[in-house]
């Protein structure tokens, strides 16, 4: 006996064939002819339709010698099982198909498409050609978090300003990183110290920067410009 599952090419398409996964609707839990059927049937549901996975077109070979083979469960369970889910119409025989049900249940070869949600194609696309930082890009915790762990001699607010602008401003491929995340700790690692200059004059230049930004007050140090 032939069977192949309802509505197989509607709810399973694969790129190829014998795929290491497929498709089991959440709606099935509140489907209650299904979850009205024999113990048996709901446990030899899902098994019979990862053998209709193996096929191109979703027909198995159900005989119960094959199932007590491949299954490795009891005749008898396997008759009680398969009976229900015949009857309820959650397997069809393909031996007595029509031939329009059976085209129907046939998928096209050409249509057949990874059937991926648009977040999940965006991100294999991402992993692949990577992505562009976002205008509007602001760090997260974790971010922020690695930034003063690993260096507290540095404002995040500010490294994360210049990083913004830095990446935004890039073009082409360069501008697009398949890990932002591993871009800013390099961001952060390389970050000059504020306590390492090349001279004095530099370092006077800073402080007398940082009381015009109020971020030191003028009696805290003595302010060289020139």
């Amino acid at each position: 006996m032939k069977l192949i599952p309802k509505n197989w090419s509607k709810f399973q398409h694969y790129k190829d064939r014998c795929p290491p996964w497929i498709k089991l609707h959440r709606d099935i839990l509140n489907d209650r002819v299904f979850m009205g059927l024999p113990t048996a049937s709901k446990a030899l549901a899902p098994l019979m339709w990862l053998l209709a996975s193996e096929s191109k077109n979703g027909i198995f070979d159900a005989s119960v010698e094959e199932l007590e083979f491949r299954l490795r469960m009891p005749a008898l369970e396997i008759k009680i099982g398969i009976k229900s889910l015949i009857e309820k119409g959650f397997f069809i025989d393909a031996d007595t198909m029509l031939a329009p049900c059976l085209q129907d249940a046939i998928p096209e070869t050409e249509r057949e498409t990874e059937t991926e949600t648009k977040k999940e194609r965006e991100t294999k696309k991402n992993k692949q050609t990577g992505s562009r930082l976002p205008d509007n890009w602001k760090p997260n915790i974790d971010e922020i978090e690695y930034c003063k762990l690993n260096r507290p001699d540095l404002d995040w607010k500010v490294v994360s300003d210049s990083f913004r602008d830095y990446w935004i401003a890039q073009p082409g491929a360069k501008g697009r990183k398949t890990d932002w995340f591993a871009t800013w700790r390099n961001w952060v690692r390389n970050q000059r110290r504020y306590d390492t200059y090349t001279n004095a004059k530099d370092k006077s230049r800073r402080e007398a920067m940082e009381v015009l930004t109020g971020k030191r007050n003028y009696d805290e140090s003595i302010i060289n410009i020139n």
